[in-house]
């Protein structure tokens, strides 16, 4: 057999050069095709995501230009709430301080050899009994029911609450600032077993009383009324108050959160409270506060607070907390704030007359007509 001729051999070879390179450039075009149909997928796939942003975004504005008018109740509820659990827990880590003052009070009146109960009974027996008998009958004390909001003026009135007094130091600073401001006093407690001396040369103050809350720590201020208390063990703290503050009109409760939200509690306290002639103001440390459906069962003017100033010790924030408060007052004729005797507070309210001269800063007591 012939062997194949070098022209032969050389063709094939160059043939099969042309049929690899031919397939290469299809491989090529077939590669490019699929990648430029990628690609314009890819535009088609944005330009309809755009769309949708677009269409999304408009009825998203009208959704948001709708709201401007009109907040679901059911929204405007769930938004209150949480704000009163805010308010609850900074009010509980606000009195962080007041918890360690507490037990530097008892450490020391341990090492004097003597309970705070006796160093407080003590005191007591500085006014006597006919005394206190003549307070209370020249203080004119009104039962709750006869209590009235007064006529709305032209200009609003705010009261602002200051709580936690106890001692004169507190009370000085509060008197010295030039818009009217409420104290409302601890009842003789480990911050001072003399703190209700303070109310004696007094005209507009409150009584400020430890009640049950959610803080254990604080549940340990003296004489706390809690939920489980008999009703004359309540009995008997609320006619102690009274010979305390024989004059005293209006309480409202520290802390309290648990005590306020127990209806049954509740209950036993407020007809005690009318019957030694205290008008309760509720300071609405919880969200589920009962003190409302109780007053009104007995046809009394529900009296609350609207707002408090300075749980965020910032002077921005309690200026922004005075806007509100302010806010209020103008839109219901009256409002009522709480804030407590910290020196950031009281300087931010002496340099708020900027803000308070769109209102009639007056005493709890100016608010109502008996």
């Amino acid at each position: 057999m012939a062997a194949p001729s070098k022209k032969s051999s050389g063709n094939s070879i160059r043939n099969n050069k042309r049929v690899s390179a031919e397939k290469a450039t299809n491989r090529r075009s077939a590669k490019a095709k699929k990648n430029k149909w990628k690609m314009h997928l890819g535009v088609i796939g944005g330009v309809g995501i755009v769309i949708m942003m677009v269409v999304f975004g408009y009825f998203l504005g009208q959704h948001d230009k709708n709201d401007e008018h009109a907040s679901p109740p059911k929204i405007v509820k769930i938004q209150e709430a949480k704000t009163e659990k805010t308010n609850h827990s900074t009010l509980i880590a606000d009195d962080a301080l007041i918890i360690k003052e507490h037990h530097s009070i008892v450490k020391r009146l341990q090492q004097k050899g003597k309970t705070l109960e006796e160093d407080i009974g003590f005191q007591k027996k500085e006014r006597s009994a006919a005394s206190i008998e003549k307070s209370i009958h020249d203080s004119n004390l009104t039962p709750s029911s006869s209590v009235k909001m007064l006529p709305r003026t032209k200009k609003a009135r705010l009261a602002i609450i200051i709580d936690d007094v106890s001692n004169a130091q507190q009370l000085n600073k509060i008197r010295s600032l030039p818009s009217k401001l409420t104290p409302s006093i601890f009842p003789p407690s480990e911050f001072s077993s003399t703190s209700h001396t303070l109310a004696h040369d007094l005209k507009h103050y409150m009584v400020h009383l430890p009640m049950e809350s959610g803080s254990a720590q604080m549940n340990k201020m003296h004489k706390t009324l809690r939920v489980n208390d008999s009703p004359q063990k309540v009995r008997e703290r609320i006619e102690e108050i009274r010979k305390l503050f024989p004059a005293a009109k209006y309480l409202n409760n520290h802390t309290g959160s648990v005590y306020t939200s127990n209806e049954k509690a509740m209950s036993v306290l407020y007809p005690i409270l009318r019957e030694n002639g205290f008008i309760f103001v509720d300071s609405r440390t919880s969200a589920k506060t009962k003190v409302r459906q109780i007053a009104h069962a007995y046809k009394d003017l529900y009296i609350y607070r609207d707002t408090f100033l300075d749980n965020i010790q910032n002077k921005d924030a309690i200026r922004k907390q005075l806007r509100q408060a302010v806010k209020i007052a103008k839109k219901n004729g009256h409002a009522i704030a709480i804030a407590h005797p910290h020196a950031l507070t009281l300087q931010a309210l002496k340099e708020a007359q900027d803000i308070l001269k769109e209102v009639d800063v007056v005493y709890v007591d100016e608010l109502f007509q008996e």
